[in-house]
C-alpha cells in the first residue's frame, strides 16, 4: 500500500512571555520595516496606544486603523487598500478573535507580511491560515484558506493575564478538543488543512496539548483568579494557542468542532463563546463513541466551569426539533465540519441530551 505525503503548517515565528512585546520591533524590521496597526475596539483603548507609541518612536508607524463592522470580504478590500496606501509592510493585527482573522484576510490581499497580538488565549485560531469570514450583516460567510500563515504570533502573557479569565477558559474547552479530534481525523481517514493525511508530529503535538490541558489547566486558573500567573499560566496559554493551532491544522478537526458549527446557529447560543460550547460539542463526541473516557472529561470540564449540560449554554427548555435544525448542520458536509461515519443527526441529539 502506497503512503500518501503528509504536510504540516506553522506560523513563521512564535513569541511568548511576559514581556514579549519587546520582541516586536525587531520582528518588524526583520519582516520589512513599516507597519498598519489593524486593531478591534477594546484593544484601541486599552493596548493600542502603547503600541502606537512604542512603534512611533521607533519610526515604525506607517499607519492606524480600527476595525469597523463585521470581517467581510468587502472590508477586507478596505482595509487592504489602507496598507497599501500608508505604505507600509507589514500588517500588525491587535485584539480578539474577529480583528485577527480581519487581519489575516487583508493583509494576504495587500501582500504584505503579517505579525498578530492576540489580547486573549480564547481560542487556537492566531496560528493558523484559515480566516472566519463574515457577510455585510456580520453572520457567518465562509472559511478564507490562506496562502501562509502569519509571519509572526507574539503574545505578550501580560496582557492575556489581563483579560477577563472567562476567556482563557474557554480558550482551554478548545484546546481540550484538540487530541480527541485529531486522533478521530485518523482514525475516519480525514485530512487535515493543507489537504493531506495527519502527520506523525501533527498527532503528537495534539496530545501534548491534551497532556499540557490536564496537567497545568486547574492551576493556571487558580493563578490567575489570585492574580499571581505562573509556570502553568505560561504552559496554559501555549497550549491554548500553539500546541491547539498546530493541533488542528496539521491534524485535523472533528465531531467536536460541527457540533459547535450547529449550535452557533441557535439564538440562545449567540452569547457562548466558541471554546464553551466547543466542550459540550466533544462530551457529545465522546457519549457517541467513547463513552469510558467521558466521565473523566466532563468531571475536569466541571471543575473549570466550562458548559457540561444544555442548561450551561441556554439551551435547558430546548425541543427535539431546535437540537435537531442544529445537529442536521452538523452533519452537513462543508470545509472544516465532519463528523464520524454513520452518525446521523438524530444520534448528535441524543448525546448532546445524556449530556444532561
Amino acid at each position: 500500500m502506497s503512503i500518501m505525503h503528509t504536510t504540516c503548517q506553522f506560523p513563521g515565528r512564535y513569541i511568548q512571555g511576559p514581556t514579549a512585546l519587546q520582541a516586536l520591533n525587531t520582528e518588524l524590521v526583520r519582516l520589512g520595516g513599516r507597519a498598519m496597526l489593524l486593531q478591534d475596539d477594546f484593544a484601541a483603548k486599552s493596548l493600542g496606544p502603547r503600541l502606537a507609541a512604542q512603534l512611533t518612536e521607533a519610526g515604525l508607524l506607517a499607519g492606524e486603523a480600527v476595525l469597523s463592522g463585521p470581517n467581510s470580504e468587502a472590508n477586507a478590500s478596505v482595509n487592504a487598500q489602507a496598507i497599501q496606501r500608508c505604505g507600509a509592510q507589514v500588517l500588525l493585527g491587535v485584539g480578539g478573535g474577529k480583528v485577527l482573522d480581519a487581519a489575516k484576510a487583508a493583509a494576504e490581499l495587500a501582500g504584505v507580511a503579517l505579525i498578530l497580538i492576540p489580547s486573549a488565549a480564547s481560542t487556537d485560531a492566531p496560528c493558523s491560515s484559515v480566516a472566519v469570514m463574515q457577510t455585510g450583516e456580520g453572520a457567518f460567510s465562509h472559511y478564507r484558506f490562506l496562502r501562509h500563515n502569519p509571519a509572526c504570533v507574539l503574545v505578550d502573557t501580560s496582557v492575556i493575564a489581563s483579560a477577563p479569565l472567562r476567556m482563557l477558559v474557554a480558550g482551554i474547552g478548545d484546546a481540550l478538543s484538540t487530541w480527541f479530534e485529531a486522533e478521530e481525523s485518523r482514525q475516519q481517514g480525514w485530512l487535515n488543512i493543507a489537504g493531506t493525511p495527519p502527520s506523525a508530529l501533527a498527532l503528537a503535538i495534539a496530545r501534548q496539548c491534551y497532556d499540557t490541558v490536564m496537567d497545568c489547566a486547574l492551576e493556571a486558573v487558580a493563578q490567575l483568579r489570585n492574580r499571581q500567573p505562573g509556570e502553568a499560566f505560561e504552559r496554559i496559554v501555549e497550549a491554548n494557542i500553539l500546541l491547539s493551532g498546530l493541533g488542528f491544522e496539521s491534524g485535523g478537526l472533528g465531531t467536536a468542532h460541527a457540533i459547535q458549527n450547529g449550535l452557533t446557529a441557535l439564538p440562545a447560543c449567540r452569547g457562548i463563546l466558541h471554546g464553551e460550547l466547543v466542550t459540550l460539542g466533544l462530551l457529545a463526541m465522546l457519549n457517541l463513541a467513547q463513552a469510558d473516557t467521558y466521565p473523566q472529561v466532563r468531571r475536569f470540564a466541571q471543575q473549570l466551569g466550562l458548559p457540561v449540560s444544555l442548561a450551561d449554554v441556554g439551551l435547558a427548555d430546548a425541543s427535539d426539533e431546535m437540537l435537531l435544525q442544529a445537529a442536521t448542520l452538523a452533519c452537513n458536509s462543508a470545509p472544516m465540519n465532519r463528523v464520524a461515519a454513520g452518525v446521523k443527526p438524530v444520534d448528535i441529539v441524543a448525546a448532546l441530551r445524556a449530556c444532561g
